[in-house]
């Protein structure tokens, strides 16, 4: 009984609060509107900027580059209350990192110091294709004092109206499925083309080679002067030290143009199998591609060697003679840098040390003197250096 009493009070409620809304609606209010006396505020002029991007250096990208600069600046220059502060571009860069966007992160340096109040985008694969990085930016932004808006045009987003975050976090996560599969397809069109042999290779990035109209390697001679005599005096027992130093003192510039070489870019030409004619795909690969990041292949993935794919610089007896050297003498320095340990087996060479002559940096009174504390009483006249020819 008492439960049904409370249902029937509820209901009764109820009931009441819909008749009065029924009857306030039906008669005339009693309620006097009083009228606004405050004059509106001119509206606030906004200092606007514009973010274009696109990810390559083709002429199809390059028009659509400067046509988003001028679309811009004609859009910006036509509101009334709109200041154009910069344009700010970014050409032939991804969008999956800002991390090397200059031109984003000169936006995003502006806006911490109070320059802008509002930016426009094209869309929001442009600005990012990282979901998080998208989302942090754009917080980021909105709570600057003041606060920096974003217009992402083609998906109608408002980052100054509240609630933007689940539509942007929507079209944002949708933008980094499509870049990882835009990865994934060119991934599987390089193997499908080392697998067949179709091996491009940018010589842009190292000394010895350029490409002819048919975009086929050919040797330039005076780099090819520069990587023979490198090779030759490796093999005639100078290290990379000491290369990079001839180098130097010679004023042959590096194939950046600096004028100091390194050990690193001495040892990356010794071992680069273009060199010898051969070419090996993927040398390096990134194992995500939101962490942006190559790792060396080193066994990891499939790789595709294609020998004698063209014209060689050094002959592969040199460069197979001159990787031999590269494995030995950093395996003879490793060891001698941990100890040098003498034979003690009952054999006809136990208590020698094997030494290679091409080795640099050993000194055969130090080398006894540092086996010396291990041989036991009677053994010093044993320790020789037999000298592998």
């Amino acid at each position: 009984m008492v439960s049904k009493r409370k249902q029937s009070t509820k209901s009764e409620r109820r009931n009441a609060k819909k008749q009065r809304i029924n009857d306030a609606f039906r008669g005339e209010s009693p309620v006097i509107v009083i009228p606004a006396s405050r004059i509106d505020e001119p509206e606030k002029r906004l200092r606007v900027g514009a973010y274009c991007r696109v990810s390559s250096d083709k002429e199809t990208q390059v028009t659509s580059f400067e046509l988003q600069k001028h679309e811009y600046e004609e859009k910006i220059r036509e509101e009334a209350n709109w200041d154009l502060i910069h344009i700010y571009a970014d050409e032939g860069l991804s969008a999956v990192s800002a991390k090397k966007r200059k031109g984003f992160q000169q936006m995003m340096q502006d806006c911490r110091d109070g320059k802008i109040d509002l930016i426009l985008v094209k869309n929001v694969s442009r600005f990012m294709r990282n979901q998080a990085e998208c989302l942090t930016y754009t917080q980021e932004l909105a709570n600057l004092s003041p606060p920096v808006g974003v217009i992402f045009e083609n998906e109608k987003i408002d980052t100054r109206v509240p609630g933007y975050e689940l539509q942007l976090g929507l079209y944002s996560a949708f933008a980094q499925a499509e870049a990882e599969n835009k990865s994934q397809s060119i991934k599987w069109a390089n193997e499908s083309l080392w697998k067949k042999g179709i091996m491009y290779c940018n010589t842009n990035q190292f000394f010895g080679y350029t490409k002819d109209a048919d975009g086929k390697m050919v040797i330039v001679a005076e780099e090819a002067q520069i990587i023979r005599r490198i090779y030759k005096l490796y093999d005639s027992g100078k290290n990379v030290r000491q290369i990079a130093e001839w180098l130097t003192t010679k004023g042959i510039h590096t194939f950046c143009g600096g004028k100091v070489w390194s050990n690193t870019s001495v040892r990356n030409i010794l071992k680069n199998e273009v060199y010898c004619g051969d070419i090996i795909r993927p040398k390096s690969f990134t194992k995500s591609l939101m962490a942006r990041k190559a790792v060396r292949n080193a066994g990891l993935r499939e790789s595709y060697y294609y020998k004698d794919h063209h014209t060689p610089i050094i002959d592969r007896e040199l460069w197979e003679r001159v990787q031999e050297q590269l494995k030995y003498r950093r395996c003879a320095k490793t060891n001698t840098r941990k100890s040098l340990r003498v034979n003690r087996m009952p054999d006809t060479l136990g208590a020698f040390i094997f030494l290679d002559p091409v080795w640099d940096g050993y000194d055969l009174a130090k080398v006894k003197e540092s086996c010396f504390p291990v041989l036991e009483e009677g053994e010093e006249g044993a320790v020789e250096c037999i000298q592998l020819i």
